[in-house]
């Protein structure tokens, strides 16, 4: 699923660079909040679910057109971390 998403993404890149670079450090925040629910949550099956969750978004984001196998969004993702984050203790 990913492949074919890498592949749809790489040509029209040209002069979307900059929406790339916002999606890329929207991406960049989440893979960072999942970083640290890994290190203190580590094996937690939500945590590889907030995983999946991350992959589907980065898929959303860059590939529209190849889609998700379930709706993902900033907000999705917020209401899977808020609660895992607590209770990790990292709010």
């Amino acid at each position: 699923r990913y492949l074919p998403a890498i592949v749809y993404r790489a040509p029209p890149l040209q002069g979307r660079a900059e929406r790339d670079r916002e999606g890329a450090a929207e991406a960049a925040r989440w893979e960072a909040r999942l970083e640290a629910l890994d290190e203190a949550l580590p094996g937690a099956p939500e945590v590889v679910t907030a995983s999946y969750l991350v992959e589907e978004y980065r898929v959303a984001l860059f590939s529209q057109r190849v889609g998700t196998r379930e709706k993902v969004s900033a907000e999705r993702l917020g209401r899977v971390f808020e609660p895992l984050e607590r209770r990790a203790g990292l709010r």
